[in-house]
């Protein structure tokens, strides 16, 4: 299990943007508790709606992550540029 930390951190932080911008989209689209139920229409909006905003969120990091081992795995390669 080495390693397996990173992977396990990017995953719940994935899961958690994700389900507190879809719970916030589907107050925006009317959700009140105890209310009558959001349409499957609106709830698929609300999965779309945090399906696209996740992205923008979740790439810078990624992108730091992946050229951080990169640059640890072929920093000896002839013409490396590494990461600052």
């Amino acid at each position: 299990y080495k390693g397996i930390s990173s992977p396990l951190l990017g995953s719940m932080a994935e899961n958690a943007v994700l389900f507190f911008v879809y719970n916030n989209c589907k107050r925006a689209l009317g959700e009140v508790p105890g209310g009558p139920e959001l349409t499957l229409f609106q709830l698929a909006l609300a999965g779309a709606g945090a399906g696209a905003v996740v992205p923008f969120v979740l790439t810078p990091v990624e992108l730091v992550k992946c050229r951080l081992q990169v640059q640890n795995s072929a920093s000896t390669v002839a013409g490396f540029r590494p990461y600052k």
